[in-house]
């Protein structure tokens, strides 16, 4: 077994000004671009709207978390923000689906799980990203 990790965090002022509404009510190239349908609802939702930024952030965060203990980073071997998306349970705990070619990256890793955390407070929104590989851990 191997144990792979990746970490982020992300200024929330950065991302609240790339989600700023425009004023026809589109939403910014910067959402659709980097957060799937799923994750722009739960942002979006108007019981949301005081952390919104914190919330986008937090799934910022995670994105770039997932794609550093995949070992690709974003936007590297084909692997975009749409392919790592951040879901709730009933009690609101985080769980990641991938897609894509994130999806392949951890299948070809031999991925047998993959545990997210996050957190947001005041400036600054952070994740934590485990993947469990069933690959043999070369000792150094």
């Amino acid at each position: 077994m191997k144990i792979l990790c990746g970490t982020d965090i992300v200024l929330v002022k950065r991302v609240a000004s790339n989600i700023a509404e425009r004023e026809d009510k589109s939403l910014p190239a910067f959402v659709t671009k980097c957060y799937t349908p799923k994750e722009i609802e739960y942002c979006m939702t108007p019981s949301n709207s005081d952390k919104r930024a914190e919330r986008f952030a937090a799934r910022f965060a995670v994105k770039e978390a997932v794609s550093k203990a995949l070992g690709t980073g974003i936007m590297t071997m084909g692997i975009g923000f749409t392919d790592i998306e951040t879901v709730n349970d009933g009690l609101g705990a985080p769980s990641v689906v991938l897609y894509g070619e994130a999806l392949k990256r951890f299948e070809s890793l031999k991925g047998s799980s993959i545990a997210i955390s996050m957190s947001h407070d005041g400036e600054y929104a952070i994740a934590y990203c485990t993947i469990l590989t069933e690959g043999e851990d070369k000792k150094v």
